[in-house]
């Protein structure tokens, strides 16, 4: 489904797809792929247009770079590992960033609806509060 968004929204956007390299892809190569150390892969998500990703650590980035972003299901023989990315989008009040099939007009509804960030800065502020608290409780 990644490579559908992709190039779907490249397309739109007349936007190059720009692919970190992957040894476990699941999907034909689509765009340009590159070879990223941490901080490159930090950058590309830093100066993109627009982010997709399947990864947890794909959407945090996205989110604290302030990235428009459409997060996906992972592939069916991985598709329990996306829980983790759909709590912290429930948790951000994101969920509607989340897609689990290629659907041109649940796509378009979210490329329409631009991400309020005060909400979600507020909600990250509250989840890092619950988290502070917690550690202090557990004597962390």
């Amino acid at each position: 489904m990644v490579n559908k968004l992709a190039i779907y929204l490249s397309k739109k956007y007349n936007i190059p797809v720009i692919t970190p390299f992957n040894i476990n892809r699941r999907w034909p190569q689509i765009g340009k792929t590159v070879y990223p150390g941490p901080e490159e892969w930090l950058s590309l998500i830093k100066k993109a247009k627009f982010v997709i990703t399947n990864t947890f650590h794909g959407t945090i980035f996205s989110i604290l770079f302030k990235k428009e972003f459409i997060a996906t299901e992972l592939p069916s023989n991985k598709k329990n590992y996306s829980d983790r990315l759909k709590n912290i989008l429930k948790d951000l009040s994101l969920y509607n960033r989340y897609i689990n099939n290629f659907n041109i007009i649940e796509i378009e509804k979210i490329l329409n609806k631009r991400i309020e960030w005060n909400i979600v800065k507020k909600r990250t502020n509250f989840l890092k509060k619950k988290g502070k608290k917690f550690l202090k409780e557990i004597n962390v």
